[in-house]
């Protein structure tokens, strides 16, 4: 008999130790799902006080296409279509363009023109890239203007609702620097945006 209530006691001990167990995964799992429920509360509340803003963007959006239609898409639609008939006709002739002006070495012209060519297919695409993150800095524009204190990259893209990858908040990094560049936002610090003015 005792030897049973032994047994018992041993199993009962084991199963509160892995019930336990059990309620320190769940309040993890729990802490990380709230975390989270967090972040996307605090991109809807971001979004809310954007849309507005963002709603308005467009209308100086056109007023800059507007006002150098001769420099912007001439030299814009080239670009489109050396990146669009690059295997064809226009890249070779990019390819010869920078060879002659490296002539100095025949030998390692060869392995030059590999690197020619990626800087020169380079230009077409931030062209294109300049049009997609248009949007994307005039988002950031928005934010920054709405926000009363500065924005670090990380917040800036939590704010836009998307997920923190390396590649996002790269992309967000860059596009906040083309804002500083543009005058268009400030920096208060290292990494640290605001509002222009």
């Amino acid at each position: 008999m005792a030897s049973s209530v032994e047994e018992l006691r041993v199993a009962l001990e084991r199963e509160a130790d892995e019930l336990a167990q059990r309620r320190e995964e769940l309040e993890t799992e729990l802490a990380e799902v709230e975390r989270q429920l967090e972040a996307r509360r605090n991109a809807v509340a971001h979004l809310t006080v954007i849309r507005p803003l963002v709603a308005a963007v467009p209308r100086p959006r056109r007023e800059p296409k507007s006002a150098p239609p001769a420099a912007a898409p001439d030299p814009a639609p080239a670009p489109e279509a050396a990146a669009e008939t690059e295997p064809t006709t226009p890249a070779p002739r990019r390819r010869k363009a920078a060879p002659r002006a490296k002539a100095a070495a025949p030998a390692p012209a060869g392995p030059r023109r590999k690197p020619a060519r990626a800087p020169k297919a380079g230009p077409p695409v931030p062209a294109a890239e300049r049009r997609v993150r248009t949007h994307l800095r005039d988002e950031i524009a928005a934010l920054l203007s709405a926000s009363e204190q500065p924005m670090n990259v990380r917040r800036l893209t939590e704010a836009l609702g998307e997920e923190p990858t390396k590649s996002r908040l790269e992309s967000v990094r860059t596009s906040a620097e083309g804002l500083v560049k543009a005058g268009r936002a400030g920096k208060a610090g290292r990494g640290l945006f605001t509002a222009a003015g």
